[in-house]
């Protein structure tokens, strides 16, 4: 009977033993699980952000080098292009996730049947903080909106923004937009073009502005016409993706915000003109003394995109227009 009941103990102690050595691995199973599920769900969610390398796109540039992407759990992989329609045309082949775009070419895109929406604001213009301004030679005779009658002046694109902006700003102060002539000009080629007298104005932009000034021409701000607080542009995506990624839409709406208002500061932080140079291949010392500093936008909001749309529809740079609410994504609403 002893070695029976031996027995019977030595097999308990390896059942035990084997009990405890099954929880032991499920338990470390289970702690392995719950950390790869951890570490899936801290890895940062990629968005291929297309931006035009300028000014406007300035938020995307702070949210980048400042960590704010980072910071609010997106991993954005920035792709340069020339123009916000090549940007809208990879977004809507998927090549990319988001883009920055004017209002105009996203409304015209949008009137065509393409689902695109404004995830995150721009930049504004403002009274305070006009976007635009036309340049003119020192000694030109242009002095103020009536005298543009009957001029050329160069723009980076027919049925543009920068076409409207003008032809509002003229009407709106004593001239005439229907004497006007466009011509289409690459930025860079734009004070070359008003110096040899190709063009009689130009809207180039800055840092061309500050450089025109520099050189010893005039700059008359678009800053009183029927346009006056306004958002031209902003960041978008498809409502396909925004559909499946409303979580990442969001985050970077709020890196987004957190950018603009570090960009908003007065005087700018001294860091804001490092990295703007770096994105858009301006000398720093430039870029530190722009006669015209963007104002970046933190809130979307109808009021600031649908005087843009009715605005293009009057001199038909849009066909047509439509609610501003159609191309804003805006989810608290």
């Amino acid at each position: 009977m002893r070695a029976i009941s031996s027995i019977r103990r030595s097999i308990n102690v390896v059942s035990r033993r084997t009990f405890l050595s099954s929880v032991s691995a499920s338990a470390i199973g289970l702690s392995l699980a719950a950390r790869d599920a951890a570490t899936a769900q801290s890895a940062p969610f990629v968005v291929r952000l297309g931006v035009v390398p300028s000014f406007a796109a300035g938020a995307a540039f702070y949210a980048q080098d400042l960590g704010m992407f980072t910071k609010h759990g997106l991993d954005v992989q920035l792709q340069s292009f020339n123009n916000g329609a090549t940007i809208a045309a990879a977004t809507a082949g998927g090549s990319l996730d988001a883009g920055f775009s004017d209002v105009i070419g996203l409304g015209a895109a949008h009137l065509r049947g393409l689902p695109f929406e404004i995830i995150a604001p721009g930049f504004f213009n403002t009274p305070k903080a006009p976007g635009y301004a036309i340049i003119v030679k020192g000694d030109s005779a242009i002095k103020e909106a009536k005298d543009f009658n009957g001029k050329t002046i160069a723009i980076n694109a027919i049925k543009s923004i920068s076409q409207l902006v003008v032809q509002a700003w003229v009407d709106g102060n004593g001239g005439d937009s229907k004497t006007l002539k466009f011509i289409e000009f690459p930025f860079a080629q734009m004070v070359g073009g008003v110096q040899q007298g190709t063009v009689d104005a130009s809207v180039p932009g800055e840092p061309f502005v500050t450089g025109a000034i520099d050189a010893g021409m005039r700059s008359l701000p678009l800053d009183k016409n029927a346009l006056l607080n306004y958002m031209p542009a902003g960041y978008f995506s498809s409502r396909t993706w925004i559909t499946a990624n409303p979580d990442a839409a969001a985050r970077f709406t709020a890196a987004i915000r957190d950018a603009s208002n570090f960009a908003n500061q007065r005087p700018s932080p001294p860091e804001a003109a490092e990295i703007l140079a770096k994105y858009t291949k301006v000398p720093v010392a430039m870029v530190s003394r722009l006669r015209m500093t963007p104002e970046y936008g933190t809130t979307l909001m109808t009021a600031h995109v649908q005087p843009v749309i009715d605005t293009a529809a009057k001199y038909g740079i849009l066909p047509k227009t439509f609610p501003a609410s159609e191309i804003l994504y805006l989810p608290n609403h």
